[in-house]
């Protein structure tokens, strides 16, 4: 038969959140560290970013906070992470005065100066 596709609700890719979730950032690295993960041999990737101002005020701060974080993350169970920590104006206005910026997208980096616009 056939399958009404409006019904179903899909997966996000990867472990990375979907669109209705709820609970921020840290709900979601430990929901993914509490996961069995010998159903998943591979490994789980999830890809994910944090604007540094969530981590704190000074940059010692958001360094602190974030090695915390993902220490706790990987002493739970968790396992690989693509994270990228940007403020996006930060990197428009680096990127508009000429200045180079690599870009990660799922793990691949290009420098931002052999881009097209």
């Amino acid at each position: 038969g056939s399958v009404n596709l409006s019904k179903l609700e899909f997966f996000s890719p990867g472990a990375n959140p979907s669109n209705k979730a709820k609970g921020g950032w840290l709900q979601n690295l430990n929901s993914l560290a509490s996961l069995d993960f010998s159903y998943a041999a591979d490994g789980i990737s999830l890809t994910t970013q944090v604007s540094p101002r969530a981590l704190g005020k000074t940059h010692d701060e958001q360094v602190d906070n974030l090695v915390t974080i993902l220490d706790g993350y990987f002493e739970n169970g968790g396992q690989h992470v693509n994270l990228n920590v940007m403020d996006l104006k930060d990197v428009y206005e680096k990127i508009m005065s000429g200045e180079d910026v690599i870009v990660r997208i799922s793990g691949y980096c290009v420098n931002t100066k052999y881009l097209t616009p």
